[in-house]
């Protein structure tokens, strides 16, 4: 004897007496003990395959271009703020501060 279990909650195939509530009622469809959806694994249903992430309704497997994205905007927020202290002390700034302050 299998217990079926209800929507929204889960239960492992090693202990199908043992039943979580998930947080969200799509991901555990109930069913036989073990099933989730959207590729989803772990108890209760809450966390993807390693290398893929939950776009919202289901595990994707991560792209290199994500990856790629993540590092050029790491590296221009680097860029950004180099920039700004560079002109932020630089000697031309600063003298056209005291200009701009000593002429309102």
């Amino acid at each position: 004897f299998t217990p079926r279990i209800q929507k929204g909650f889960y239960a492992a195939m090693e202990a199908p007496t043992q039943v979580f509530k998930c947080r969200n009622h799509e991901s555990c469809p109930g069913g036989p003990p073990g099933t989730c959806s959207g590729g989803l694994t772990g108890t209760p249903c809450s966390q993807c395959a390693a290398g893929a992430t939950w776009t919202g309704s289901f595990c994707e497997d991560c792209a290199g271009w994500r990856q790629v994205l993540w590092v050029l905007a790491v590296l221009g927020i680097f860029a950004f703020l180099t920039l700004a202290y560079y002109l932020a002390t630089s000697q031309v700034t600063a003298k056209a501060t005291v200009l701009f302050s000593t002429t309102a």
